[in-house]
């Protein structure tokens, strides 16, 4: 027995040996979720959502999209511009990997996020399914679309799921048609409310543009408004083309350019957008609920204080 005893060692180490190379080659191909390996904390549970504290954590929410995750300050993704050969930030999930979590911006903004791609469903997030995102600010955000595609700021196409105080600022070019929108590219079932654009959206050629949605096969938009500017063919104040769904109480700027109000939102000139009257005076023929500012006299029963 003792003969083999030496060749069975060999047999046993060089086993070991191959088993751990294979175990630590699969560890070094996996992506590394951000800031050192690790969000800044957290389980990714309810009670102890993952803490986004830079640009690569906000990607790495790729590799689990049925969590919660939170910022935890203002980030900066102006860098993005130059990632993955100039196309920029990748759009959060993807068809097959749908976005399910829950995102919340906790009051803070993503500044500078960049996107350069041909077509597909871009946004912050690719496609959104029962997820929910708030409280958050998209700010001088920067997406080119050579050929069409559901584009939003925020989201590329929202199938169900909740956005609820979000705003954006920046531009948006999209050419080659497609459907684009302030904040959502298409949108199907679900709730957006509360929320705000003041973006330059473009699309040269043929295609759709709305301030919050670009195609809208469902759900509801409620207690929005958009301004900035939009050049192109079809471009509309709060959808840009609408097959279903309902908006309510949507209030777009009539300097924004857009041509008419495709039967949703309220044409509305820019001294009125300035005023808390317009938004909660009912009388005004704007609103058929008033919205909720902070403080203000004005307020709906509820007491939300969402503006």
């Amino acid at each position: 027995m003792r003969v083999f005893e030496p060749i069975v060692h060999k047999v046993f180490y060089s086993t070991l040996f191959i088993f751990l190379s294979v175990v630590f080659s699969i560890r070094a191909a996996q992506p590394v979720l951000a800031s050192g390996g690790n969000f800044a904390a957290g389980t990714g549970l309810a009670t102890n959502p993952y803490q986004i504290e830079d640009c690569s954590d906000l990607q790495a929410i790729t590799n689990n999209t049925a969590l919660r995750y939170i910022l935890i300050k203002n980030i900066d993704c102006s860098a993005s511009a130059t990632w993955n050969g100039g196309t920029g930030f990748t759009p959060i999930g993807s068809v097959i990997n749908k976005f399910s979590g829950n995102f919340n911006g906790n009051g803070f903004t993503i500044s500078g996020l960049s996107m350069n791609v041909e077509g597909g469903y871009i946004g912050l997030f690719n496609w959104v399914n029962g997820g929910t995102i708030s409280n958050v600010g998209l700010i001088n955000t920067n997406i080119t679309s050579t050929q069409g595609g559901y584009v939003g700021a925020l989201i590329g196409t929202l199938e169900s799921g909740t956005v609820s105080r979000v705003y954006a600022t920046g531009s948006l070019y999209v050419d080659n048609g497609g459907y684009t929108g302030g904040l959502v590219g298409r949108f199907l079932a679900g709730t957006i409310s509360n929320s705000y654009t003041r973006l330059v959206i473009s699309i040269p050629n043929f295609g759709y543009a709305g301030g919050i949605v670009g195609y809208m096969g469902g759900g509801t938009v409620l207690d929005t408004f958009a301004t900035g500017n939009m050049t192109g063919v079809a471009i509309r104040g709060i959808v840009g083309f609408k097959a279903a769904g309902t908006v309510m109480d949507s209030i777009y700027d009539t300097a924004t350019g857009a041509s008419d109000n495709n039967g949703s939102g309220v044409p509305t000139s820019t001294t009125a957008m300035k005023l808390v009257a317009s938004y909660t005076n009912m009388t005004l023929g704007l609103v058929t609920v008033a919205w909720d500012f902070v403080g203000n006299p004005n307020n709906d029963s509820s007491n939300n204080n969402y503006w």
